[in-house]
């Protein structure tokens, strides 16, 4: 399978020095997507893409859309499809532009590839259960907006399960698309000279915004979570036990985790994702607590290649950080996951992968 026989042909493409961001932002809304390719004398010269821009501490609306660009590697239409999704996992980005001559002609998405999975790998026979991400983070219907949007960033999605107090899944909060309804709608105001503020700030509870549930069940297959997202136009799925309670996620990310491009062959691949550029002693902690462990795995479960992916959301309380850390390791054989949380870096991590080798021994005893 090529790139061009499952990208995005029909791309709505903008000029970087001559559209703001308020143009761009409404664009985004009302076609739906999360990213516009930008072009400069029609040549492609970056992505912009919506999560990025919500990053930024304060949005000038009038800005220029080019001020907001992210470069990115590109694909071209011929190439191999396993080795197209290694780029865009690699690159960290849930999209990259596909380029002929300087010039776009298409977009692969993680979405293009979640909706094709049948066609890449036999996704029918691998069970959420194998795949979830465990301990799964969620609100309750009368919980907060604001708390919401700061559990979504630290676990680097656009959506989060809405439960009821007993725990059962009630429903989906699009919290990208909500944030950008909210600035937009704010910029709306500001032209007609309707401060903000004006008439106090109204608390939002998710239950009164969230989107209709959708959910799976751990002995469902990855393909049954694949087309149920596709369908909702979500980038997750909750899986719920027999009395709907949420006990796990699946997400686009997950699902794309598995596709095997051949990277590991020659070892364990190491990707940390979550943390600032200017967290270099928490990058050497991971990198090298990391490398211990993956040094012990084939000793422990005869594991030669495969990948570890570890994600790290930093909370801020009463001056101090908290870490987060949830962690997926994936080879040929198995595919496990590990969350951890903690005030000291080292030691949250240093538990994960305790229990991975823990679980690796007990299956090497099967």
């Amino acid at each position: 399978m090529k790139v061009e026989d499952i990208m995005t042909t029909e791309t709505i493409v903008m000029e970087a020095e001559d559209t703001t961001l308020t143009d761009a932002m409404s664009k985004m809304r009302d076609s739906g997507i999360h990213q516009i390719p930008l072009v400069k004398n029609r040549k492609y010269s970056g992505m912009v893409y919506y999560r990025e821009i919500l990053r930024r501490r304060s949005l000038q609306m009038k800005s220029k859309i080019g001020n907001f660009a992210v470069m990115t590697p590109h694909l071209e239409k011929s190439m191999e499809i396993r080795d197209a999704i290694k780029i865009l996992r690699d690159s960290g980005l849930f999209a990259l532009p596909v380029i002929e001559k300087e010039k776009i002609v298409g977009i692969l998405s993680e979405t293009d590839i979640v909706a094709n999975i049948k066609d890449i790998i036999k996704a029918d026979s691998v069970k959420n259960i194998a795949v979830m991400s465990t301990e799964p983070i969620t609100v309750e219907e009368d919980e907060d907006f604001e708390s919401a949007t700061e559990k979504v960033r630290g676990l680097n999605e656009s959506e989060i399960p809405v439960v009821k107090k007993n725990g059962k899944l009630s429903g989906i909060l699009r919290v990208e698309e909500y944030t950008m309804n909210m600035i937009l709608a704010e910029k709306q105001k500001m032209a007609k000279g309707d401060l903000a503020g004006d008439h106090g700030k109204v608390e939002v509870k998710c239950g009164s915004i969230m989107g209709n549930p959708i959910m799976s069940s751990e002995q469902a297959s990855v393909l049954d979570s694949a087309e149920k997202m596709m369908k909702a136009h979500t980038r997750i799925i909750p899986i719920v036990d027999g009395d709907d309670k949420v006990v796990g996620i699946v997400g686009i990310s997950d699902i794309i985790d598995i596709i095997d491009t051949g990277e590991g062959k020659e070892g364990i691949l190491v990707e940390i994702s979550g943390l600032d550029a200017w967290d270099d002693d928490i990058y050497d902690v991971a990198f090298f607590l990391a490398d211990k462990f993956v040094s012990k795995l084939p000793k422990n479960g005869n594991v030669s290649h495969g990948s570890l992916r570890i994600h790290v959301a930093k909370y801020k309380t009463e001056g101090n950080v908290k870490y987060s850390i949830r962690t997926r390791l994936s080879t040929d054989h198995f595919h496990l996951n590990v969350n951890s949380y903690g005030w000291n870096f080292g030691k949250a991590l240093s538990e994960v992968f305790d229990i991975y080798e823990e679980r690796i021994r007990k299956m090497a005893v099967k």
